[in-house]
């Protein structure tokens, strides 16, 4: 497991949620908001392009039925 080098602690493991990265686990600093440093080291790989694709039309029409309400 990897350590946040600014905190010393170890990585909080999740997974994003938007955009082309969605359902891609990473490693973050596990510090509350504001105190966060920013560190990030992705556990899964670059989804191929057309997935990236997929997942962009898709959070499109997230995003419209969200308008359309």
């Amino acid at each position: 497991m990897s350590v946040c080098e600014k905190h010393g602690k170890a990585s909080e493991r999740l997974v994003a949620f938007e955009g082309t990265d969605t359902g891609r686990r990473f490693l973050a600093c596990a510090e509350p908001e504001g105190q966060n440093c920013g560190f990030v080291e992705w556990v899964d790989h670059q989804w191929p392009p057309t997935m990236q694709n997929a997942l962009l039309k898709l959070w499109a029409m997230v995003e419209d039925s969200k308008s359309a309400r």
